[in-house]
Order: structure tokens, then C-alpha cells, then sequence
């Protein structure tokens, strides 16, 4: 979220501080409750340094469709793939829950 920078780079280093002591390959970077194009240009920023700092970790993001997750900044599919391509690094991948992606795409009936 814009204005918040420290505090996700913060929360960013100690998911990764875990994430290797547990030998977990992947660490999930959520976007927060906001909106527009200052937002998507933090949300880039920060996935940039997650990755710096990630190594060999996996960075993931997940859009949360607007009916579970009202605000949130990342809610379709599209919307991720953008993100990905924008910020354009190898370990940086989306995921989702199963019993989200029929509410994730344009057009959906939920």
C-alpha cells in the first residue's frame, strides 16, 4: 500500500527469514486493501525487492476475487498476469485457491 512501504519490506524479510528455516520454497505476498495506479506502482516496488531478497524462493501472488475479499487489490486473473509482466522476474508466479477461480475472471455469475 502506498505510504506503507517499510512495513511490507519488513513483513517481506521476516516471511523469507521463515520461509528458510523451514525450507519452504515459496512465500505469498499479499497487496493489501487499496486502489489505482499508485497502488499497482507500490505492489511492483515491493515484489521487486521480495524478489531481490528471495534468492531462490518462489514469490507468489494470489488474486482474491471481490466477493471474499472486498478492496482487495489484485482481484481477476488478468489483473495478476499484469503485475507478473510488469514486474517481469522468472521467480515470480501467481496462485490460487481452487474453489476461487471460477469468481476470478471477467464475466463470472458470482
Amino acid at each position: 500500500m502506498p505510504g506503507r512501504e517499510g512495513d511490507a519490506r519488513a513483513a517481506i524479510d521476516q516471511a523469507l527469514g521463515y520461509a528458510r528455516a523451514i525450507g519452504a520454497g515459496a512465500v505469498h505476498v499479499m497487496a493489501g486493501l487499496t486502489s489505482g495506479a499508485e497502488a499497482e506502482r507500490t505492489f511492483a516496488a515491493n515484489l521487486r525487492y521480495a524478489y531481490r531478497q528471495a534468492g531462490e524462493i518462489t514469490i507468489l501472488i494470489e488474486p482474491q476475487n471481490r466477493h471474499d475479499a472486498p478492496g482487495y487489490f489484485r482481484s481477476t486473473t488478468d489483473q495478476a498476469r499484469r503485475i507478473i509482466e510488469r514486474v517481469g522476474q522468472p521467480n515470480l508466479k501467481a496462485t490460487m485457491s481452487g474453489g476461487r477461480k471460477a469468481t476470478l475472471s471477467p464475466g463470472s455469475r458470482r
